[in-house]
C-alpha cells in the first residue's frame, strides 16, 4: 500500500530514517492529493458496489455506484485505516473478512439506504477460501426492510478529533433518505446520540410526516428517550427536554432498539 512505509516510521520500535521508499510516498500522496477522485452523491435505485483491499498493516474500502447512462462508476466514498497490532498477525483470509465488516460497519447507513452488491474482492482467494466466506453470507431476502410506514434509523459517533451523525428515513413507498452531518463542538457519545435524534425528527416534521417508527442502537438513549430510565448526567436533560418537545408534535412516534451490525 502506498502508505506503508511511512505508517512503519510510526512504531515506536523502528528507527526514524528517511529513505527513498517514504520519500517515494510521500511524493504519491502529494500528487494524490493535488487532483483527488470527485466524490458525486448517490442516485436511488442504482447498484451499489463495495472494494475492499487489505495489504501489509492497513486495509481500505471504497464504495462506488454504477450508472448505466454513462457506463462508469462514480466514487461515493472511500476510506481506510492501519490494522490494529493483533489484527496484522491475521491470515490474509482473516483479514479480508476484518476489511468486510469494518466496511459494513462504516458504511452502515449507504448499505441501509440503497441495494448494493460487494465486488469480487475474493479473486485471488482459492476456491477452498472462497467457498468458505461465501457459505457465511446471510440472503439477501432475511436482510430485507419490510417498509409500511415511515421509519427513521439514528446513530451517532464521537472520536477525539469530531463528532458526526446518521440519519435514515424510509418513506411508506421505500422511498431512502439518508443524510450526515458533524458537529463543531466538543461532546460525548451519548450527547451525540440525542442530536442524531433530534435532526432526524426535525428533518422528519420537515417532511410533513406525522406517524413515525424510531430506531437507534443505543439501549441507553432508546430507554431514557422512553422514560423507562433516568437521565443521571446533567447536561443530558437540556438534550431530552428538547427531544420531547420534537416527539410530542407527530400524531404517533415509537421508539424501539435495534443492536448494532
Amino acid at each position: 500500500m502506498t502508505c506503508e512505509p511511512l505508517f512503519w516510521l510510526l512504531k515506536k520500535v523502528v528507527p526514524t530514517v528517511w529513505n527513498e521508499q517514504c520519500q517515494e510516498a510521500f511524493e504519491k500522496i502529494k500528487n494524490y492529493l493535488i487532483k483527488p477522485p470527485i466524490l458525486v452523491p448517490l442516485v436511488p435505485e442504482k447498484l451499489l458496489l463495495l472494494y475492499l483491499i487489505t495489504m501489509g498493516i492497513a486495509i481500505g474500502a471504497l464504495l462506488a455506484q454504477y450508472l448505466e447512462e454513462s457506463r462508469k462508476e462514480n466514487v461515493i466514498y472511500y476510506i481506510n485505516k492501519k490494522m490494529l497490532a493483533y489484527e496484522e498477525k491475521y491470515s490474509p483470509l482473516e483479514k479480508k473478512c476484518v476489511a468486510l465488516v469494518w466496511a459494513n460497519r462504516k458504511f452502515r447507513y449507504y448499505m441501509l439506504a440503497f441495494k448494493g452488491v460487494i465486488a469480487d474482492h475474493l479473486a485471488h482467494c482459492s476456491p477452498e477460501e472462497t467457498e468458505e466466506i461465501q457459505g457465511d453470507f446471510l440472503d439477501e431476502d432475511i436482510m430485507g426492510i419490510e417498509v409500511e410506514s415511515w421509519k427513521m434509523y439514528f446513530d451517532g459517533a464521537t472520536n477525539q478529533n469530531r463528532s458526526g451523525i446518521g440519519v435514515l428515513l424510509i418513506s411508506p413507498k421505500g422511498t431512502h433518505i439518508p443524510f450526515y452531518g458533524r458537529l463543531n463542538f466538543p461532546t460525548t457519545n451519548n450527547a451525540t446520540e440525542f442530536e442524531a435524534c433530534i435532526r432526524g425528527l426535525q428533518a422528519a416534521l420537515g417532511l410533513r410526516v406525522k406517524e413515525l417508527e424510531v430506531y437507534g442502537d443505543l439501549a441507553l438513549i432508546i430507554s431514557q428517550i422512553q422514560n423507562r430510565w433516568k437521565i443521571k448526567e446533567e447536561m443530558l436533560m437540556p438534550y431530552h427536554e428538547c427531544l420531547q418537545k420534537w416527539t410530542s408534535k407527530f400524531n404517533m412516534i415509537q421508539y424501539q432498539y435495534v443492536p448494532k451490525m
